[in-house]
């Protein structure tokens, strides 16, 4: 059981981080990463919606909030690796929390983990490269097919997300969507 004193600390704590996870995420990209840092100091620390309020604090979801912190937590982690380019510069926090995922779910090393996060600082490679990359790597090659599969599957949502929008357009580029559509459902029948 904690002491009075421990747990007014520990409060004392989540408020301090709460505080300056809201200030700094308020101030935009530049100050994203101090906001990382002080959620992964809130979440997953057994503080009964703790979580939840600071969604509330800064006005998006619970999810969003656990990437923030999953981002500062694998700062943390791979720190010591050296992640950053050589001119200081340092990936997205999303492509943090993307790598931690990936780093997680395949088990290779941090050092990797790190240098695949440098890598992307300094080429500018997007979340989506890396992850594609890394994938490549570690995933058998039959698990390619199913990627392949699905990322068809997504392209006809999105598409036809896209087409149902109200947005006015041209009735010829209205119908070139409709067969886009049209065409991409086809695949997807013969690839399923």
């Amino acid at each position: 059981m904690p002491t009075s004193a421990s747990y007014m600390h520990n409060v004392m704590s989540l408020e301090r981080n709460h505080l300056r996870c809201c200030k700094h995420f308020d101030r935009g990209e530049r100050h994203r990463w101090v906001s990382c840092l002080a959620a992964s100091r809130i979440v997953g620390r057994y503080e009964h919606g703790a979580t939840r309020r600071l969604a509330e604090g800064l006005g998006c979801s619970v999810d969003y909030v656990e990437r923030l912190a999953k981002a500062g937590i694998a700062y943390r982690s791979l720190r010591r690796f050296r992640p950053r380019s050589e001119d200081g510069k340092l990936a997205s926090p999303k492509h943090f929390y993307t790598m931690w995922d990936l780093w997680y779910k395949h088990e290779f090393s941090p050092r990797e983990a790190a240098e695949q996060l440098r890598v992307a600082a300094e080429e500018g490679v997007s979340v989506e490269q890396m992850s594609l990359h890394v994938r490549n790597e570690h995933e058998p090659p039959e698990n390619e097919y199913n990627r392949f599969v699905a990322d068809i599957q997504a392209a006809r949502k999105r598409l036809e997300t896209a087409v149902g929008r109200d947005v006015e357009t041209d009735s010829e580029l209205r119908e070139a969507l409709l067969v886009a559509v049209t065409v991409v459902k086809d695949i997807c029948d013969t690839l399923t």
